[in-house]
């Protein structure tokens, strides 16, 4: 400790904050912690402390509560239990293969502060539920982006009321129903990436978001024929009309390529339709194969993907600096 000390007490204090980016939080804290009140108040003005919790130092929790009130990032990666109430202060949440115990605290415990959340989840957990019932009900009144890409559906939105401050949102497959509830609560929308489930029925027709300007849309595994269910597209983009970038992710079997897709002229009388601020239009064509084995292209699959190609950009003809992606 007292190395540390002599090779960073006659540093300027700019330098030092530097250098403390090169340490964990719980090192820093315990090495530099209450040596004297210059490395405390340098501690303390920190912006972004951040901290991750893995299997690897999950047992040492009893150690990170005395900068817990410092800390601007957390990150729990795996099934870990702990007290989140002494980390409550935070901006920044991200929980990977969070258990339902740990989702359980959010019932009781406030995080006024907290601007990010981020969930990934291996297999379904019935707290993610509720988890939504919070977000979408403004329990996070400083939540300006929120990202869940599990498959798994929502399940309802009975339960939400308004999210005003949401800027950003990233979600798993939904009904064209929620897609309408959560423009209809999240006035203030500018990014969402989501899967739309397809078929899907259209519902009410509701006012148009002013403020969403980038949207990603994913399409599950063969899902989208050629020429069908185009309906569902005309009535979202319905309620988008200030679009400015679109990226639409389409997965089909290898098996159904064929030369009908030559001729697909892909959505471009619909974004003609709607969208007269778009300038960027990306559709990627992932490709995919039964049991994922390996994918065998040969001289006249090349020769039809070849075909979409050039027929992507003529029907395009450079407009919204559109590209297909074929991968």
């Amino acid at each position: 400790m007292n190395e540390y000390i002599s090779r960073f007490e006659h540093l300027p204090n700019e330098l030092i904050i530097d250098l403390f980016q090169y340490f964990h939080a719980d090192e820093l804290f315990q090495i530099f912690h209450n040596l004297n009140k210059r490395f405390n108040d340098l501690f303390k003005s920190i912006n972004y402390l951040s901290l991750i919790i893995s299997k690897q130092n999950q047992n040492q929790i009893d150690n990170f509560h005395p900068f817990s009130s410092y800390l601007y990032a957390l990150t729990i990666d795996g099934y870990i239990d702990l007290n989140l109430s002494i980390f409550n202060k935070i901006r920044r949440l991200t929980l990977i293969n969070p258990t339902d115990k740990l989702l359980e605290q959010f019932d009781l415990c406030r995080f006024d502060n907290l601007e990010h959340f981020s969930v990934t989840c291996v297999g379904p957990t019935y707290r993610i539920h509720y988890l939504h019932d919070m977000i979408f009900s403004n329990r996070f009144p400083n939540l300006k982006s929120y990202y869940n890409l599990n498959y798994e559906k929502i399940r309802s939105t009975e339960q939400w009321s308004d999210s005003p401050i949401i800027r950003i949102l990233k979600i798993g497959f939904v009904e064209f129903s929620t897609f309408k509830a959560i423009l209809s609560i999240c006035p203030n929308l500018y990014y969402l990436d989501f899967g739309i489930i397809i078929p899907s029925k259209s519902s009410s027709k509701i006012e148009p978001h002013s403020n969403l300007k980038q949207l990603i849309l994913r399409t599950k595994y063969n899902t989208w024929p050629v020429n069908q269910n185009l309906s569902i597209f005309e009535d979202l983009f319905t309620c988008i009309p200030n679009l400015e970038k679109l990226s639409i992710h389409r997965r089909d079997n290898i098996s159904i390529i064929s030369k009908s897709f030559i001729k697909y002229d892909w959505l471009s009388s619909i974004l003609n339709s709607y969208f007269p601020l778009l300038h960027r239009f990306y559709c990627y064509f992932h490709i995919f194969q039964v049991r994922n084995s390996r994918i065998v292209v040969g001289p006249h699959l090349k020769n039809i993907l070849n075909q979409i190609m050039d027929n992507f950009q003529n029907v395009y003809k450079n407009r919204y600096q559109a590209r297909l992606i074929i991968d």
